[in-house]
């Protein structure tokens, strides 16, 4: 629960997505533990696995050109996609990328 409210401090979303990987990670834990592998070695080895999943989101990510109204709204949509109805989406649409500029 409080990684789930720290996500949402922090980013304002993806607060489901936190609970569940770190589910996913407790899990992985304990049948490493229980198989007698260290805690520190668990540890060091889940830091080396997130510094890779750094690299690899780093090599995949797009620049975003805050200009470009076409891929501002692509990216809002997006964003919007799981947390309203299309139809809300495509109606907010055309004024979403110019909000989203004057935030940058």
């Amino acid at each position: 629960m409080e990684l789930s409210k720290a996500q949402d401090v922090e980013a304002g979303d993806g607060t489901t997505s936190v609970v569940v990987i770190a589910g996913a990670l407790i899990s992985a834990a304990q049948q490493l533990l229980a198989k007698g592998i260290h805690p520190t070695t668990i540890a060091e080895t889940f830091l080396q696995g997130s510094k890779k999943a750094e690299e690899i989101l780093k090599a995949v990510a797009l620049e975003l050109n805050l200009t470009d109204r076409e891929s501002l709204l692509k990216s809002a949509i997006t964003s919007l996609n799981s947390k309203v109805s299309i139809c809300l989406i495509f109606n907010l649409g055309l004024n979403i990328p110019p909000g989203c500029v004057s935030v940058f």
